[in-house]
């Protein structure tokens, strides 16, 4: 650049990277850098030399990458008439020392480059961390509020739960309350139907004393009757029977050897021993109904047999009576006795009170009971009435047959509608004699 010549090279922040000459002095003094911001507007293309008081001033925009550059040179005027051999090393050196400015500035740019690619990361690293601390501000703020809200709604919910702890505990309390009430009184109950209890078991235990009591009078009274039934029975046949055929002959044979007797006289005698005879039947009748005297030689089947058969006759009204598996069994008196009362008591209903045509008996041996099924084709009654009306006229023909059929421990159904006939079912257990 000669002795006084000189280069400088800026970078866009006007910071003097290196100069051939750096005089404090000029610049300064001088606006060169000034001009090249405000008349350069290209890059890359000298501009006219402009003169100056001190010499001729060239300069230069150059851009590099990102970066730009400022190059400007500065020659006195006493040096351009230099000879033309030193014009030339002046130019060489000029040559070399831009060369060196490009090598250093190249240097320069490839750090500056580095650097700023480093920058570039860094600030996107940095930028990407604050937007990152942005967006956790953020979520740090609405989780704030969500946990301030969350807290609210917690404060909220455990001052309901502390009410409803508290009704509960109350709850508890007058429960607890109400239960000890409820065992006190369930134990007072307890203790009293405990008590009624024991008073009841005591009753139904006298009751049922009672009852076997009863049970076991009305048997004796049952067997008592029969028994002197048996007694009336045997002295009507064996006595006054007797007696009565005995007077009957008298009456008879009370005129042999006489050969004149009046008329009048042997019509009454004659009167007297039918009336003799009719009192033999109805004493022999009243002894078989009080005892028949078959039941005990010939069996229960035989002697119903013949007495439907003796009150057909008597009455007429067909009586059908049919047994199946009964003739096999042995029967203890009570039961056979019992039975044939119930069917003579049946029998005498319908005589008084039925008024049928047709009577169906069948006795029949279903183990472990005998089954006797009595029916008649009458006109029938209603049976709530009917028993009303037996209590309060004192009859005991429908009772009569449920005593002794309670005293065999079975039990009778009787069905029966206006005019639609009887139907009467007994079930008995059946004992027999060893």
């Amino acid at each position: 650049m000669g002795r006084e010549g000189y280069a400088w090279l800026f970078d866009d922040r006007d910071v003097a990277f290196d100069e051939s000459r750096l005089k404090e002095h000029i610049r300064k003094e001088h606006d060169y850098l000034n001009r090249v911001k405000v008349e350069d507007e290209g890059y890359g293309v000298f501009i006219n030399c402009r003169t100056d008081e001190n010499g001729l001033v060239a300069f230069k925009r150059i851009a590099v990458g990102d970066r730009k550059w400022n190059l400007i040179v500065e020659l006195p005027y006493s040096e351009i008439a230099d000879p033309i051999n030193s014009h030339a090393r002046d130019i060489f050196g000029l040559v070399g020392f831009v060369v060196l400015v490009f090598g250093t500035g190249g240097v320069l740019l490839f750090r500056v480059q580095k650097e700023k690619t480093e920058l570039e990361a860094e600030t996107k690293y940095l930028k990407e961390i604050a937007e990152s601390a942005e967006a956790l501000q953020r979520s740090h703020n609405e989780l704030e509020v969500r946990v301030e809200e969350r807290t609210a709604e917690l404060a909220k919910a455990n001052e309901q739960l502390k009410r409803r702890i508290e009704e509960r505990k109350a709850a508890e309390e007058a429960l607890q309350k109400a239960h000890d009430e409820l065992e006190r009184r369930v134990e007072k109950r307890t203790a009293e139907l405990t008590n009624t209890n024991e008073q009841l078991v005591w009753e139904i235990t006298e009751r049922k004393q009672a009852e076997e009591h009863v049970h076991t009078l009305t048997q004796q009274l049952m067997q008592a009757q029969e028994s002197e039934r048996h007694r009336i029975s045997r002295d009507l046949h064996d006595n006054v029977a007797q007696d009565l055929s005995a007077a009957k002959v008298f009456c008879e044979t009370l005129f042999y050897g006489q050969p004149v007797v009046p008329s009048e006289i042997r019509r009454r005698v004659s009167k007297l021993s039918k009336i003799l005879k009719g009192s033999i039947m109805a004493v022999r009748d009243l002894s078989y109904d009080l005892r028949p005297l078959g039941l005990d030689q010939l069996g229960l089947v035989h002697a119903i047999f013949q007495y439907c058969e003796d009150f057909s006759e008597k009455i007429g009204v067909s009586v059908d009576f049919n047994s199946v598996g009964v003739d096999d069994l042995r029967l203890d008196f009570d039961t056979a006795i019992n039975l044939y009362r119930v069917i003579q008591e049946a029998l005498n209903n319908v005589k008084h009170h039925a008024d049928a045509g047709y009577v169906t008996i069948s006795l029949v041996a279903s183990f472990p009971e005998i089954v006797l099924r009595i029916e008649d084709d009458g006109k029938g009654f209603d049976m709530k009435n009917r028993l009303i009306a037996a209590l309060d006229e004192k009859r005991m023909g429908l009772r009569s047959m449920e005593e002794r059929v309670r005293l065999l421990y079975g039990k009778m159904k009787i069905q029966s509608l206006p005019m639609r006939g009887t139907n009467i079912l007994i079930e008995v257990p059946y004992k027999t004699t060893s």
